[in-house]
């Protein structure tokens, strides 16, 4: 099955914004995923958003949960990105999980 073309082109360009991920330290990658990021439109969120601290094995956790404007009980996503547990900031994914959210009608 073959790419679609907007996504190639999209793939095409972060391939010349970032290099090869392992020539950069934690630090460098982190600064240039954030400097890409920073190149994107603002995000313009359409669902309610709140951030809740989740106790995992004794550490807290921050989750930050998006809600579509639906009254009632919804279904819920889980989204875990892929960052490795060194890139990735959570206001990162606001314009993507709150379009998910809005799209599905479920809280994310």
């Amino acid at each position: 099955m073959a790419l679609d073309p907007k996504a190639q082109i999209l793939l095409d360009g972060l391939a010349q914004l970032m290099p090869e991920i392992g020539t950069l330290s934690a630090v460098e990658i982190r600064a240039k995923f954030e400097e890409v990021g920073a190149m994107l439109a603002a995000p313009t969120l359409s669902s309610a958003t709140r951030d809740e601290r989740v106790d995992v094995d004794g550490a807290e956790v921050t989750v930050r949960i998006y809600r579509p404007p639906i009254e009632g009980a919804l279904p819920a996503v889980a989204y875990f990105h892929g960052g490795g547990w060194v890139v990735g900031r959570l206001a990162d994914y606001d314009a993507i999980l709150d379009d998910l959210a809005m799209r599905t009608g479920c809280l994310v």
